[in-house]
């Protein structure tokens, strides 16, 4: 539980301390993964390199890799995630990373070709509302147009924006007041309408609590150049002060239970990141705190449904519509979005999670009848890009 509860530190300590002999064996994994949870790449990597019956296990590769890419040791990294895939040609995630690592995806960063500009709504959150429009002032994107929608707040949000604005750190920046809140969808299509953003070529939807990277736009950028005809382009969402958790990556359906016609995986919330989702590929939906669009694709699709009104599922709804059009999303792994509200913390307030159930009743009755349309869309994206970059790496490391 140490990633979870913050107390990565206090269980090294016990972990030198007082672990078994008898369990010696498990002392190195479990050291790699609480240094990487904790920040320390440098005592992850130390980790990682040394020998032991733990070397060529796959969750302590992949971990080791990610320690070793953090301090910069690339042609190790490429060595164990090599080794890696020839052992487990299955692992897919270990093949999708060494691919775009020899490709220096890692590394890539593109402008967009044409303009851009950025869309936030909030309702009640001042204080997250301002950090997250300071990230964006400190990065490449400072420039842009900039809308925010003020959702009908009552906690001094009006007062904050129009003093941001003031401010000049986003020339761009131009706040709308709502008297009342219309809910998120609504939100997205009242911004979406305004005719000043139609006539932009994308649009990037920010959520009200992130942590922006400098180069959020640009990672986006490369997402775009490297799979131009998607419909949504994405990035990796990391809890906001524990970033080795991801609250959410690529996702993609899974055969539901019951009455639900599908599932959407949740493999990213079952530990530590530690570096497996770090790769680009298509996918069924990205999480809508960080993510971009061409504007006239938007427009012409309806935008969003306020069925889903007032949040919950709107983001995936919309992704899925595109999945039955023909049109995938992209998820940029390297593109890593801290977010503030903590993953599941919704299910503690019984109204919003009887609004999600609702919301997902409506999706399943939305999407259900096409279910198998959505499945075989999506093996067909996974599977020919996946054996695609195998049969590339197959080029790289024969045998």
């Amino acid at each position: 539980m140490a990633p979870y509860s913050g107390t990565s530190s206090l269980c090294l300590d016990l972990l030198r301390a007082h672990w078994p002999e008898d369990l010696a064996a498990l002392a190195a994994p479990l050291a790699l993964r609480l240094h990487l949870v904790r920040g320390d790449a440098d005592g992850a990597a130390e980790t990682a390199r040394q020998p032991g019956p733990w070397r060529g296990f796959p969750l302590f590769e992949q971990a080791a890799a990610h320690a070793l890419l953090l301090t910069g040791r690339r042609d190790e990294v490429l060595s164990r995630l090599a080794g890696l895939v020839r052992a487990h040609p299955w692992n897919t995630q270990a093949v999708l990373k060494l691919h775009d690592l020899l490709g220096q995806e890692d590394r890539q960063r593109a402008p967009l070709d044409g303009t851009c500009g950025v869309l936030l709504f909030s309702c009640n959150k001042a204080d997250d509302l301002r950090a997250t429009l300071g990230s964006l002032a400190e990065s490449e994107a400072a420039s842009l147009p900039v809308r925010v929608l003020d959702n009908g707040s009552t906690d001094g949000t009006r007062d904050m924006l129009d003093g941001f604005a003031a401010s000049g750190r986003l020339p761009g920046l131009s706040p709308l007041h709502l008297p009342v809140n219309i809910g998120a969808p609504a939100a997205r299509d009242w911004l979406l309408s305004l005719p000043e953003v139609r006539d932009l070529d994308y649009v990037a939807f920010l959520d009200d609590d992130v942590d922006l990277p400098p180069d959020w736009l640009s990672r986006l950028g490369a997402a775009v150049a490297a799979y131009p005809g998607a419909s949504v382009w994405g990035c990796k969402v990391a809890e906001f002060d524990r970033p080795g958790l991801a609250q959410a990556a690529d996702l993609t359906l899974l055969p539901g239970e019951g009455e639900a016609p599908f599932a959407v995986s949740d493999l990213h919330l079952q530990g530590p990141d530690l570096g497996r989702f770090q790769y680009l590929r298509p996918c069924i939906s990205v999480m809508g705190c960080c993510h971009l669009f061409r504007t006239a694709d938007l427009i012409a699709s309806g935008g969003f449904d306020i069925r889903f009104s007032p949040t919950q599922f709107d983001d995936l709804d919309r992704d899925l519509s595109a999945a039955l059009a023909g049109k995938p999303a992209v998820y940029q792994g390297f593109l890593p979005v801290a977010h503030r509200k903590r993953s599941g913390g919704q299910v503690r307030d019984e109204a919003a999670g009887g609004n999600a159930r609702g919301n997902q009743t409506k999706l399943f009755a939305k999407h259900g009848p096409r279910a198998g349309e959505l499945f075989h869309s999506q093996r067909r994206w996974l599977a020919d890009d996946l054996l695609g970059k195998a049969a590339r790496l197959d080029e790289d490391f024969p045998g």
